[in-house]
């Protein structure tokens, strides 16, 4: 018995001491390839000291540190992105996942371009790089996410979601995002659908769209427990004719569609 138990206390620790994966690094191709990069840029007017701390701290990204720093590099300078800002990104994503760091240039070009959201350098930058984590897991959802919300503002005409306003749309549902470490797009669009529809709820888009942010802020449920609470109301007689009471009681019920665990 005594041994089971010192058994149990010894992996229970050694659990709870793991370390995080260590990586093999070729950190001196990556150093090269940064320095003679940046050593060609002789526009950048760089000393030499300064191509070296560059590359450098580029060779602390590892594998594929040197190629995301030239991506992230060439396409915001392409971009007209002023030269101490496109090398500032650069070293931050070379030192980032693969997957972050296509998220981030995915959603800048999407705020960016005129096609999309349109909106000026500054806060393209600014979105993309508050939007993007270096979590690997997650990040190609946050990424599809902020797609989703980008084609919802493109084609829901009638709702003037013009690029800072559709920036804030994609702020506040990619934080759920991140928060339950889930797709929660889908959540908002099933939401602000029977919200809408004539046979449902049948508000106008305007009050639609609120009242969508808010249940999707409660997670990957909360679409299921505002429409289930919303119909089981609506069948009862007392309550039927009062669609602001029946908003307000199926929302106090989507408040508890998460719980913290012990």
């Amino acid at each position: 018995m005594k041994y089971l138990l010192l058994l149990s206390l010894v992996t229970s620790t050694h659990a709870a001491q793991t370390k995080p994966k260590i990586l093999s690094c070729h950190s001196s191709k990556e150093f090269i390839t940064a320095y003679n990069f940046l050593k060609s840029k002789t526009e950048l007017k760089l000393e030499d000291k300064k191509i070296h701390s560059i590359a450098l701290k580029v060779s602390a990204g590892c594998t594929n540190s040197a190629k995301r720093f030239l991506k992230v590099f060439e396409t915001l300078t392409r971009a007209e992105v002023d030269s101490r800002s496109s090398l500032e990104y650069a070293k931050k994503y070379s030192n980032m996942s693969d997957n972050s760091t296509e998220a981030f240039l995915t959603i800048f070009k999407e705020t960016f371009l005129k096609d999309f959201l349109d909106l000026d350098i500054k806060t393209s930058l600014s979105l993309a790089d508050k939007i993007t984590t270096d979590d690997d897991k997650n990040i190609k959802t946050t990424k599809e996410d902020f797609q989703q919300i980008v084609k919802f503002c493109k084609k829901s005409s009638g709702l003037e979601l013009n690029g800072k306003k559709c920036s804030e749309l994609a702020l506040e549902v990619l934080n759920s995002s991140v928060k339950y470490k889930t797709s929660i797009y889908k959540v908002f669009e099933d939401s602000f659908k029977f919200l809408t529809n004539q046979t449902t709820v049948n508000l106008p888009s305007y009050q639609a769209i609120d009242i969508a942010k808010k249940i999707s802020s409660y997670g990957p449920k909360a679409f299921e427990n505002f429409k289930e609470t919303y119909q089981f109301l609506n069948k009862k007689e007392l309550y039927s004719k009062d669609r602001k009471y029946l908003l307000d009681s199926a929302l106090e019920v989507t408040m508890n569609s998460t719980k913290e665990g012990p």
